[in-house]
């Protein structure tokens, strides 16, 4: 028994693109080869090819990640910024920000000022929670400088002279960083008691 294959003439037909016989105008597969008529003719796709890409693509997806956490050193980035509105004399406030995806920990304040202020050092909270600086936030921190509230001095003495304000950060790694303010004039350091 043999199949009969329509025949389509005038207007109603065109040939196939590969194989050359007649299909319907509007069809987007040949009857005859199964090959497409349209744009995806060009993309030979097997069902072999399909599965490999697939494979690939998952292979990808879930193996970037775990080389990125080969390649990729986990880090502290923190940095420091002295906030104008100081407490009172004889203390400070600090904004510690870590960008990086390890914990930073804040480790010291040093004040240096001329004689007769002298170096003082500053106290920080006694609880560790309260000096580390988690991942990917900030957190402000009160310093104080014992002492140094209980002395005034004259702007005279001072004037002229430069003062400055170092922050010790230690990163994940152990590494200490110091975050040095410019040099300034001591009387825009509120920390130190004037004397009226």
């Amino acid at each position: 028994m043999s199949e009969s294959t329509p025949e389509f003439t005038g207007s109603q037909s065109k040939p196939c693109k590969v194989c050359g016989l007649l299909v319907p105008q509007h069809a987007s597969k040949c009857t005859h080869c199964d090959s497409y008529q349209d744009w995806r003719r060009y993309i030979t796709l097997s069902t072999t090819m399909v599965a490999l890409l697939t494979a690939l693509i998952s292979v990808i997806v879930t193996g970037v990640p775990q080389l990125y956490q080969l390649v990729h050193v986990p880090r502290s980035s923190p940095a420091v910024s002295l906030l104008q509105n100081y407490d009172s004399p004889g203390s400070s406030i600090f904004l510690v920000s870590n960008s990086g995806d390890r914990p930073a920990a804040i480790e010291g304040v040093m004040f240096n000022a001329p004689n007769p202020v002298g170096s003082w050092g500053g106290s920080l909270p006694d609880e560790l929670s309260n000096r580390l600086i988690d991942p990917g936030k900030g957190k402000l921190i009160r310093v104080t400088f014992p002492g140094l509230e209980d002395n005034s001095y004259s702007k005279r003495e001072l004037a002229g002279k430069r003062c400055n304000l170092t922050v010790f950060l230690t990163q994940f790694n152990g590494q200490r960083t110091e975050y040095p303010f410019p040099d300034d004039n001591c009387g825009s350091f509120n920390l130190i008691q004037w004397k009226q």
